[in-house]
């Protein structure tokens, strides 16, 4: 130990081993100049197995070790000199995780240091209970039969460790006895009688477990004694109960108990809408508090609210019993669904562990989904991921908790089935396996999760109401929430699938070109009609792309710690087998304000823009333009997908609507009217972010008429639709054309497809 004695110490006696003093318990402690003592590492973590660790310190006098808990299977000197560290062996653990906790001591100096030894077990420490809700009788024939209460638990811990703690919550205290958790693993239990002809009582045991680690296993079991009458309340369907909602809110007063299935799971970050309290604020406590239940048959769904995180103890495949007195339940119209606000766990009646196969199947195409469905799991069929690049959330993450921010909650990824009807996944920002890395599927196969109807003003503010703010992010009547990453049961490899491509654009294949070549076979190019008089060139432009899959993370405090650079790519897998750009050190890392935010620079050019939007000269609009041939396609649907992002500044519009038309011969008039649809503005940091801008490009499906069909060549156009646009502060300006020099309509994928025959 001689080479640590040259080390600088003054700055460590007056903090390292004033602060371990605590940790062995010595009072007043007095720092002697010249007496050194420190251990170079604190906390040690080893395996179940027998072995040995050396202690390395840092010491100039002789001082003692000396043990803070019990631990005779771990072995030490008890004295050292101050030139030498120590080893401590231990036994093999065939136990549960323990620690010894050493005590390094020069005492009459008063100066001492905390060494930590974590050992591993051989054991997992398990404490289930069989059924988590109990109900038992209140009258005095019914106590008499009942008594004593059993409740088994499955669990590998002696009893004489477990701790119990018991909790009237509702009604008087002081009704059971004799309470003792048994070596079987049995909680047992004497209650009296209950002396209300009308009230329930309620209680709650924990059982508890602290191992070597300071790890906590919990179980808690809810009791409910039924009233003098032996009733612990009326049972009801979904539907008797979905009958007292109201818009305002009906508050049940009365010992109404409902019986479902949970088929929701809090650990998957994306259960319920986390609200966007302000532009820079979420509450994102919202996904820990929301259970979705839906009826034994499967035919209807409640979202729960509980009170607190805490009183969400609910998990996947339950089947749970709610008394709902107290309860407030509000009926949401167009469409029509129901959520329960105010749950506590100590309206649980019975609640039993399940598993997947008890849950309902219902699998179904998008077109057969109705209100009824809203808050039930549902296996969608026949889906497809059609925007084929980029993640779960591929968004600017910047502008979300990866980077340290709260600006946005969710997002919003496309999904279609092979009858050419669409829907959008959302995915909370909370979710910890949205951006892994992992590329999603890009053949079919079933969706499955949560259907629910939520709005999201990123994609859509005021294009669906009139002046109704509250109902304002209108993006369909149904979305559907993943519970799991095996929720996308989609085959990997895109021809496993019901689509073929006409033509595709995922990324910029030339620079500046007149017509942007397809990324995807041969068939079709894509311009712009803006061209640059002095040399009548197409501006197209690359530009930044948020289509990195991941993993993202600005800091090791935020969400997903910190990752820079290209680890995994865009998932754009080339015709060739090739990963495009998976080796392209600027994504993700360069320049340095793009790093961790999943971002792809613009001179990867996986996203491209065009400058100008309208000519002011003729009073017409410039247009983003796809020239392609349909001469052999024979198909029953015809679709286009894009995504697209409009980019604003001070004093400057991007157009907010845009025309989608189709011609045959591309001339001004001679374009038939297909669909029209918004486009959303790049969010901002400064000044403050709008809830109607969006931190990544819309992803929008629009069905093409089957007329286009059987021609050599045929336009398809997306085109402003007026002069109206957004700005920085604004959503919508109606004639905006002095602006309308800024760039850019910007996207980041087109292509269209059809089912095979």
């Amino acid at each position: 130990m001689n080479k640590y004695m040259n080390r600088i110490f003054a700055a460590l006696i007056g903090f390292a081993a004033v602060a371990s003093l605590s940790s062995c318990e010595v009072e007043e402690a007095t720092v002697y100049d010249g007496c050194e003592l420190g251990a170079e590492k604190k906390h040690f973590e080893v395996t179940a197995e027998a072995g040995s660790v050396d202690v390395d310190v840092w010491s100039n006098t002789a001082y003692r070790i000396r043990p803070l808990n019990r631990a005779d299977w771990a072995s030490y000197p008890a004295t050292c000199s101050g030139t030498d560290g120590f080893t401590v062996v231990y036994e093999e653990n065939t136990e549960f995780p323990r620690m010894a906790t050493l005590c390094l001591a020069v005492d009459e100096e008063r100066q001492y240091d905390t060494v930590y030894i974590k050992q591993a077990g051989v054991k997992v420490p398990e404490l289930k209970i069989v059924d988590a809700g109990v109900a038992v009788a209140g009258s005095p024939e019914g106590v008499a039969a009942a008594n004593p209460v059993k409740v088994p638990f499955e669990t590998n811990i002696p009893a004489d460790e477990i701790e119990h703690t018991l909790v009237y919550t509702e009604g008087d205290g002081g009704w059971i006895h004799n309470l003792e958790f048994t070596d079987e693993g049995i909680l047992v239990f004497d209650v009296d009688a209950n002396p209300s002809e009308t009230e329930v009582r309620k209680a709650s045991v924990a059982l508890s477990f602290i191992d070597g680690w300071d790890n906590k296993v919990e179980s808690v079991c809810y009791i409910t004694q039924a009233n003098a009458a032996d009733k612990t309340g009326t049972e009801q369907t979904f539907g008797q109960v979905r009958a007292l909602g109201t818009e305002d809110g009906y508050r049940i007063g009365s010992n109404i108990i409902i019986e479902g299935f949970v088929v929701s799971d809090p650990a998957s970050g994306n259960m319920g809408d986390n609200e966007q309290m302000t532009t820079s604020y979420i509450d994102y406590n919202v996904c820990k508090k929301t259970v979705y239940l839906e009826s034994i048959d499967g035919k209807y769904g409640f979202m729960l609210r509980t009170s607190t995180v805490e009183d969400n103890v609910f998990k996947r495949y339950d089947r749970v019993k709610l008394c709902l007195n107290g309860a407030v339940i509000y009926r949401r119209n167009d469409p029509e669904h129901y959520d329960i606000r105010n749950v506590t766990s100590s309206m649980i009646v019975s609640l039993q562990s399940g598993t997947a196969s008890d849950i309902p199947v219902k699998s179904m195409h998008i077109d057969q989904l109705k209100d009824d469905d809203i808050y039930t799991y549902v296996k969608l069929e026949d889906c497809e991921l059609p925007v084929r690049k980029g993640p779960m959330t591929p968004l600017n993450e910047g502008y979300t908790n990866a980077g340290g921010a709260n600006r946005t909650a969710k997002a919003a990824i496309l999904l279609r089935d092979i009858n050419g009807d669409d829907m959008y996944v959302y995915t909370n920002t909370t979710c910890p396996y949205r951006r892994t890395g992992k590329r999603l599927p890009y053949g079919a196969g079933p969706m499955s999760g949560i259907i629910v109807h939520e709005l999201y003003t990123r994609f859509a503010y005021a294009d669906n109401d009139s002046g109704n703010d509250e109902t304002y992010g209108n993006i369909g009547r149904y979305q559907i929430r993943h519970v799991s990453y095996d929720d996308f049961g989609m085959k990997d490899d895109f021809n496993d699938g019901f689509s073929a491509l006409l033509t595709e654009f995922r990324y910029l294949a030339n620079e500046r070109p007149m017509q942007m070549s397809p990324t995807y076979g041969s068939n079709g190019s894509l311009a712009h009609t803006y061209r640059y008089a002095n040399t009548g060139t197409t501006a197209i432009l690359g530009t930044t792309d948020y289509s990195y899959l991941g993993p993202v993370g600005t800091n090791a405090n935020y969400f997903f710690g910190q990752h820079y650079g290209n680890e995994n790519g865009l998932g754009i897998i080339l015709e060739d087998g090739t990963d495009w750009k998976a080796d392209d050190k600027t994504i993700n890392n360069s320049p340095s304000e793009h790093r961790g935010k999943g971002q792809v620079p613009a001179a990867v050019g996986s996203a491209w823009y065009a400058w100008y939007n309208w000519n002011n000269a003729a009073d017409k609009p410039y247009y983003w333009v796809v020239e392609v041939s349909t001469r052999n396609v024979r198909t029953d649907v015809l679709s286009l997908q894009v995504s697209m992002l409009n980019y604003v500044s001070s004093g400057k519009f991007g157009p907010r609507y845009y025309n989608v038309e189709w011609s045959r011969t591309g001339l001004d008039n001679d374009w038939e009217f297909i669909e029209r649809i918004s486009v959303p503005d790049v969010i901002q940091w400064t000044p403050a972010s709008q809830l109607w801008q969006s931190a990544g490009f819309k992803p929008i499906n629009v069905s093409l008429p089957l007329d286009m069909l059987g021609y050599d060549v045929v336009y398809l156009r997306i085109c402003p639709a007026s002069k109206g646009g957004g700005t920085l502060l604004e959503y919508y300006v109606d004639n905006a054309e002095d602006s309308w020099t800024m760039p850019w309509s910007g996207m980041n994928y087109l292509a269209i497809r059809y089912n095979k025959q």
